[in-house]
């Protein structure tokens, strides 16, 4: 008798959890139709079916996200328009890249549907599961894909591969250079591949990027050693810490002095190299200032969803090879002082012998 009302509790309880269960389901999906299409209480009501509901709110979040983004689109390039008609000489066009990392297929889809055309990706491995993409692959076939995030040496072959790749925004070394020139000339791609200096022109040891001085060399460089790259322009990201509040950015100010710079010891016109500064933050500054390529995407796309391991995984690596350059470096100064060192030094004792003769 006791086995037995034991297995009676077992049996209510299950019978309970299931009721609880069902007042659930009925709660949230009335909830989701408040959201949908607000009930008409004159009219009888349908038989409940939970399979039409669900594609019903799937179809409202689709449209709404639709709605945000084509909305995004037109306000950031009437930003534009009208920093650029403020402009009494020496306006260019600006290109808006829309910036999707993080961000899913279908948010592609929909600005590219919109009319946009230019996308950024940080991540490599991001940017190939979103090339090979069957619906971008069949949909987005005039794409124009930007590489706007580091670039390891050792990931330049995948980059190289990168179908529909129109731009990459970050040569920051002579070394990245070569190595993207090698693998391009290995892939055997009909187009040169579009690429800007990127600058450090905050001096940020977290900042990837060429320094201020050394920028013309690295834009020569690409101009006569490699042949399968075509240099743009320049690129910066800047300080994090500047507010518009505080006047003029400086770091965009200091990337026009370095594209001054290279057009006088590169003999190149002004006109021919593009300025890739501005994010979502400060692309009407930018642009107010020069700027012939936004990069803009939360103000777009909304706040960045989390990272994939893969994603997190690439990042590790970044900060890895970083941390073996720099370790590099510090050998290769602690060397070449020490080897001046030692020349001052043999300078000195032969000098002693002299005076000593």
């Amino acid at each position: 008798m006791k086995k037995s009302g034991n297995g009676g509790d077992k049996n209510k309880f299950k019978e309970l959890k299931r009721r609880t269960q069902r007042e659930i389901r009925k709660a949230y999906w009335n909830y989701i139709d408040s959201i949908v299409s607000p009930p008409d209480l004159n009219k009888p009501q349908e038989k409940p079916n939970c399979m039409k509901r669900f594609w019903t709110f799937i179809k409202h979040k689709r449209m709404a996200s639709t709605s945000s983004i084509q909305t995004a689109l037109k306000t950031v390039n009437a930003n534009i328009q009208n920093q650029i008609s403020k402009k009494t000489e020496g306006a260019q066009n600006v290109r808006l890249v829309a910036v999707t990392k993080t961000k899913p297929v279908e948010d592609i889809i929909t600005a590219y549907e919109c009319g946009q055309r230019h996308f950024g990706e940080n991540y490599i491995i991001e940017l190939e599961e979103k090339t090979k993409h069957p619906r971008i692959q069949a949909i987005c076939r005039e794409i124009k894909w930007h590489f706007i995030g580091h670039v390891q040496t050792n990931k330049a072959k995948n980059l190289a591969a990168i179908p529909n790749l129109y731009m990459c925004e970050t040569v920051h070394s002579e070394k990245l250079a070569k190595k993207l020139n090698k693998e391009l000339e290995k892939a055997g791609k009909t187009e040169k591949l579009k690429v800007l200096v990127q600058v450090n022109t905050s001096r940020e040891e977290n900042k990837n990027g060429v320094s201020t001085s050394k920028v013309s060399d690295l834009v020569n460089l690409i101009r006569t050693k490699c042949t399968e790259l075509e240099f743009k322009g320049l690129m910066t990201i800047g300080s994090f810490d500047h507010s518009l509040a505080d006047g003029v950015n400086p770091d965009f100010v200091k990337l026009l002095k370095c594209r001054d710079d290279v057009c006088r010891r590169c003999n190149l016109k002004v006109e021919d190299i593009e300025l890739s500064m501005g994010m979502s933050h400060d692309y009407e500054h930018a642009v107010e200032l020069g700027s012939t390529n936004v990069r803009v995407g939360s103000t777009i796309f909304g706040a960045r969803d989390p990272p994939k391991q893969s994603q997190n995984q690439e990042v590790i690596q970044e900060k890895e090879e970083e941390s073996q350059q720099y370790q590099e470096n510090n050998d290769s100064q602690h060397i070449t002082k020490a080897t001046d060192q030692e020349e001052v030094l043999e300078n000195n004792t032969t000098r002693l012998r002299e005076l000593a003769i």
